[in-house]
């Protein structure tokens, strides 16, 4: 089910406002309305008042009560000034009374309430705006002239829009299209702005493609009005930025991506190229919606990071720019509390939607839609946290905030609070009232909407979805059936108007409930019945097979990817049941095989929401083909009329013809992006090396399985995994507590290891983690209690075994042969030393793009210092300090035995492919100067061919745990990249006991030892020296081998071993010499 809403971006649409420069009243004046305007401009607030107020009094004594009006917006602009100590709106106010008193001219009178509701919008009010304007429409309606009419549509509209009032917002704007198209032949200042709001409109009721044709008209317009600053930069901007959004939900990313870039760009040349312009305030507000709308794009990509940090800035600039009790500033803080749960930052997040709620209970009105999302969030985040009976507090109130802003309707928003809080009352039990919730909701959608209709089926899938939860199987079964019947009827009859792909969103995720509640309501689980079960569940997978290709947007992909988990889980525990019934190793192999993929898929999946990823030795017309025909695939077959269903059949053809071609010419990047969604393990005992057992952790939802294999045999073991994440938990927050570390490496080792140790004779191992497990360094498990860390030097796994490690069993391959490189060593060791901060600092002259994490990150002295020494060893090429470039790295590492990186690294287990690697800034390099982090992504396009690359994340003194998925993806990419094998750490460890450690290592390597047995005696060397804290696994088991194992054929340098012989000799010269002399004086 969606787990976070997009209605805040409803507010992110950027309101387009009519802000006309008012003219003279009289044109022989010479004290009109643009000389106040100047001194405005130049910051003479004083002397603009003085002036303002002397032009008030002389057209008061001449009775020229008509100009007079023309001065009320002006008088309120002055008095909310920044200058204004009480920005109180009263003398404006006060002067429209005493116009409308004197004068008979409708017109004049229907200015004033305009202007005053444009004066209560900027300072806050948008429902006192909307009285104002509603009483300038009523005076309206008596003109003859149909302009004034459509100015008080047009601001009607605005106000209820930022007063979440979208059944108003609708009304007031086709309300002012009928103006329009009852006036062809007129051409209306603001027919601009009215398109705008139209395709904003079209977009709200998800009809995109009118919501394009409105917004280029609305662009046409603009290019026909006075050539001004608002007509050429700020009408195009806002446009543009209302488009963003539109390209986005069209997974038009490039195309967003451009437009919000020139609308900022359109935003920051207005504010820098006008001075206190009537429309600064509005520019402001709507640059900050432009950065949210940007953040947005990021968020959609899965770069959270990059969105959070967009986010602040749209933050910061409302909180600088705006009034602080305003729907812009709430949007601004909403929208960066939004973006922090995915980043699962829930306190902070929390910590912001309470001062968004504080702001929202001073916004003057109800403001029910506005709180209902506030709710939501908060109700949303309480539910992640588990902390049920809070979710069900906000999900309600969120409920009840939705039904009062739109009385007996369901909107989407709506939709989803309901569907969340239905699964929260289900877990607390609760379950008449989650099932009565959602048979209203599906009741409304049925008859509203239609059987066929996406959101009818999202409710079936709650229905089935919550029933599961509360244990009624039988009513599971038949919200289920009644869904795939659905999907049935939907596949023999192809309607144009429905797109597939939403519709079958949830399909497999259905079919899986469908099988589990079969499964559950049958007494007899005998193999006949778990084999037909067991087909159903891999018409689920073949589901997602379907649609697994076509996916580009970063929603679709997390969905599929939890549907992967629910599918895949099932059929593990399925196969492993059969396996036990008739002890066929098909299940077995089946269940493991599934686990891989999995895996694997989650890894692909990452990838294919990222269509800018360059991959080597991959042409680019090959990529920009693959890219074209993913968005065939994706098109809209509405727009092709009653082609719809050859469209169809003619993409997908193009779609299986590339395939093939890349099955074909690009085997590699095939199976890595494309291949089978299930991965078979056959031969997979073939494939284990001699001497070596291999074992492959296993979580099949929250029970714990261990498949051991060797090359004659193998099995799986249930563990028992119930106090194992806390026990973790407990090792990283008591890292030198070594009572308390000591019980939990023995509790462990019983857990983990003990029920299938017989089985593991041999004395290499290779160990392939899952879930928590990749938290724990397997190499400190005890057999026994210890009572110092020196102990673990004889009695520990360490001591008994060559422990490497991998990330799947599909790498696992003796027959592999390792390549042969000439040249034996290259290094990087950025030492971020002080000097190279310095550099960097005088470099970057704007104090905004300075970056400032750059400047905190810890000097690598002990890296530096490792890489010096034996780049002399082994006769190879070093590159230090700001030589140590991202530029240069992807330009020299290739092609050698051993590439050394010793820099910061930074695992990203949110979002895996923005892991990355820290290098030099290249302060020489105006263009890419900043460019210094190679992500994890950009390592499928980079050739580093090579036996070992050594990646050395350190942090001097402050070790902490960083694992999970960003170190899979990093394997991952490495390994595609073309490095036989990874040498890194699981967390960041202490620079000088990894430098200490890896010497070592080396040495061992350039003795001949496979690479496993290399960093087992690196680092029982290290525990035999080292002294104090330093000896806590802390600061030592996080390094692990990752990958092929087998020894590399290093030269060590001729220099190194002439001075060798050299002192030899004069050690064997002195001697003689001695015994010479003390044979004479005998």
């Amino acid at each position: 089910m969606k787990q976070f809403c997009n209605c805040y971006r409803i507010f992110m649409l950027v309101f387009f406002v009519l802000t006309g420069k008012q003219g003279f009243s009289q044109n022989d004046s010479s004290f009109g309305i643009a000389y106040v305007q100047e001194l405005i401009n130049s910051d003479s607030l004083q002397k603009a008042k003085t002036e303002l107020h002397k032009q008030i009094n002389y057209f008061k004594s001449k009775k020229e009560y008509d100009t007079l009006s023309h001065y009320v917006y002006m008088l309120g602009k002055i008095e909310l000034s920044n200058d204004s100590e009480t920005k109180s709106l009263s003398q404006s106010i006060d002067l429209a009374k005493f116009v409308k008193k004197h004068t008979s001219k409708s017109k004049s009178k229907h200015q004033i309430e305009i202007d005053l509701s444009k004066l209560f919008n900027e300072h806050g009010n948008p429902q006192k705006a909307y009285e104002y304007a509603q009483t300038s429409k009523e005076i309206a309606l008596n003109l003859e002239d149909t302009e004034p009419l459509l100015n008080s549509d047009y601001y009607l509209s605005e106000y209820a829009l930022r007063s979440g009032n979208i059944n108003l917002f609708e009304q007031h704007t086709r309300d002012a299209l009928k103006i329009i198209e009852k006036n062809p032949s007129k051409k209306f200042k603001i027919s601009a702005r009215v398109y705008n709001y139209l395709g904003a409109l079209m977009y709200f009721t998800s009809k995109p493609d009118s919501a394009l044709y409105y917004y280029e008209t609305g662009l046409r317009k603009t290019s026909e009005m006075i050539n001004n600053p608002e007509n050429r930069l700020y009408f195009p901007a806002t446009i543009k930025s209302n488009l963003v959004l539109l390209k986005q939900s069209q997974s038009k990313y490039s195309e967003a991506m451009q437009l919000i870039q020139e609308s900022i760009k359109l935003y920051k040349e207005f504010i820098n190229n006008t001075h206190n312009h009537p429309l600064t305030f509005r520019v402001q507000r709507n640059l900050s919606l432009a950065y949210r709308n940007l953040s947005s794009l990021y968020f959609d990509l899965g770069d959270y990071q990059n969105a959070k940090k967009i986010s602040i800035i749209a933050y910061k600039h409302a909180e600088e720019n705006l009034l602080p009790n305003s729907l812009e500033n709430f949007s601004a803080i909403t929208s960066l509390a939004e973006i922090k749960i995915p980043l699962k930052e829930f306190e902070s997040s929390l910590a912001l939607l309470d001062e968004a709620e504080i702001i929202v209970n001073k916004i003057p009105g109800n403001n029910f839609q506005l709180k209902a999302n506030l709710y939501y969030n908060k109700g949303l985040i309480n539910k992640e946290l588990e902390n049920f009976k809070e979710a069900k507090k906000y999900l309600e109130l969120s409920n009840q905030l939705h039904q009062k802003a739109h009385p007996n309707e369901y909107s989407r928003d709506r939709l989803f609070t309901i569907i969340n809080l239905s699964l929260v009352l289900a877990t607390l039990n609760e379950k008449e009232e989650a099932i009565l919730i959602l048979q209203n909701t599906y009741d409304y959608f049925l008859k509203n909407e239609g059987e066929q209709s996406n959101l009818t089926n999202i409710v079936l899938a709650a229905l089935t979805k919550t029933t599961m939860l509360t244990n009624d199987y039988e009513q599971s079964l038949k919200w289920s059936h009644k869904s795939i019947a659905l999907y049935k009827k939907y596949n023999d009859t192809i309607k144009n108007s429905y797109d597939k792909s939403h519709f079958e969103e949830y399909k497999a995720e259905i079919l899986v409930l469908n099988a589990k509640a079969k499964y559950n309501l049958s007494n007899t689980k005998d193999e006949l019945f778990l084999k037909t079960i067991l087909l159903d569940v891999t018409k689920a997978i073949n589901t997602l097979e379907e649609r697994r290709a076509l996916i580009t947007s970063v929603t679709d992909v997390n969905r599929l990817i939890e549907s992967n988990h629910i599918a895949f889980d099932f059929a593990k525990q399925l196969n492993l049941e059969l396996y036990e019934i008739t002890n066929n190793e098909t299940y077995l192999n089946q269940t493991v095989s599934l686990h891989e993929s999995s895996l694997y898929n989650r890894i692909r999946a990452r990838l294919n929401i990222k269509t800018s990823i360059a991959f080597t030795d991959i042409p680019n017309n090959i990529i920009t083909r693959e890219n074209e025909l993913r968005a065939l695939q994706n098109s809209n077959t509405e727009d092709q009329e009653n082609d719809a269903v050859e469209f169809l059949i003619a993409n997908n053809n193009k779609w299986t013809a590339f395939l093939d071609f890349l099955k074909q010419q690009y085997p590699k990047y095939y199976k890595m992006r494309y291949a089978t969604i299930e991965e078979s393990l056959e031969g997979l005992q073939d494939n284990i090396p001699n001497q070596t057992t291999i074992v492959r952790y296993v979580f099949i939802e929250s029970d714990l399985y261990a498949f051991v294999a060797n090359k004659s045999d193998k099995n799986i073991f249930k563990l028992d995994s119930k106090n194992l994440k806390n026990q973790i938990t407990i090792l990283e927050d008591n890292q030198f507590n070594i009572r308390e570390i000591s019980a939990i490496y023995y509790e462990l080792y019983n857990t983990l290891w003990q029920p299938f140790e017989n089985m593991v004779t041999s004395k290499n191992v290779i160990i392939i983690p899952d879930g928590e497990l990749f938290n724990l360094s397997f190499e400190t498990l005890t057999p026994k209690p210890i009572t110092t860390f020196s102990e673990l030097a004889k009695n520990s796994l360490l001591a008994k075994h060559n422990i490497s490690y991998n990330y799947s069993l599909l790498l696992i391959d003796e027959a592999k042969k390792s390549t042969y490189y000439n040249s034996d060593f290259i290094a990087f060791a950025p030492e971020f030393n002080s000097k190279m901060k310095s550099d960097y600092q005088i470099a970057i002259t704007d104090s905004i793009s300075l970056d400032k994490t750059y400047l905190k990150l810890l000097p690598q002295p002990f890296a530096t210092k490792l890489v010096k020494d034996y780049t002399k060893l082994f006769k190879g090429t070093s590159f230090l300090n700001e030589n140590a470039s991202k530029q240069i790295f992807t330009e020299q590492a290739k092609e050698h035995k051993i590439i050394h990186i010793g820099t910061h690294a930074e695992s990203n287990n949110i979002s895996p492919e923005l892991s990355r690697l820290i290098f030099a800034k290249n302060v020489n390099d105006t263009i890419s100067s900043d460019d210094n982090s190679l992500y994890t992504y950009e390592i499928y396009n980079q050739n580093l061919s090579s036996n070992l690359a050594i990646l050395t994340a350190c942090e001097t003194g402050k070790p902490s745990y960083q694992s999970g998925e960003g170190m899979i993806s990093l394997a991952h990419a490495f390994n595609y990249a073309g490095s036989e094998s990874i040498l890194t750490s699981l967390w960041k460890i202490d620079e000088q006991s990894s430098a200490v450690i890896i010497e070592n290592f080396y040495d061992y390597l350039k003795n001949g030892l496979p690479k496993d047995e290399a960093l087992q005696k690196a680092k029982l060397d290290y525990i035999s020296t080292a002294k104090g804290r330093t000896v806590s696994p802390q600061y030592w088991a996080g390094m692990v081998l990752i990958g092929d194992t087998s020894p590399i054929d290093l030269e060590t340098s001729s220099h190194f071993i002439f001075w060798l012989l050299g002192i030899t000799l004069i050690i064997i010269l002195a001697f003689a010499i001695r015994r010479k002399r003390s044979a004479s004086e005998l």
